[in-house]
């Protein structure tokens, strides 16, 4: 097998494994989190985005605990803010704007 195919191989294996560690997040930590999904953070930002990760955690075991059919896991998305997520989706509050294009023609 050439070298390219037996590391991608090997690197497919070691995150397939892995994969399954986040639909049981009991043993899937933040580094492995941060390796999974190419998250580097330093200070007080990682510190943040720990807290938030180990918050997403206890939700999924919380949820899954309750056996209600499916289970939750972790994504990318595990360290984002409310706020963050709500942006991503694109919502907009009430009364909220888009002024790249001017005022709305009345």
């Amino acid at each position: 097998m050439p070298v390219l195919l037996q590391a991608h191989a090997a690197v497919n294996r070691s995150f397939t494994g892995r994969l399954k560690d986040r639909e049981k997040p009991d043993g899937y930590s933040f580094e492995d989190f941060m390796a999974d999904f190419g998250k580097h953070y330093k200070g007080s930002e990682l510190e943040k985005r720990k807290s938030l990760f180990e918050a997403a955690v206890a939700q999924v075991k919380e949820h899954n605990a309750q056996g209600l059919g499916y289970n939750l896991g972790i994504n990318e998305f595990a360290d984002w803010t409310a706020d963050e997520l709500t942006n991503l989706r694109g919502y907009k509050t009430p009364g909220s704007q888009d002024t790249r294009f001017g005022p709305a023609p009345d």
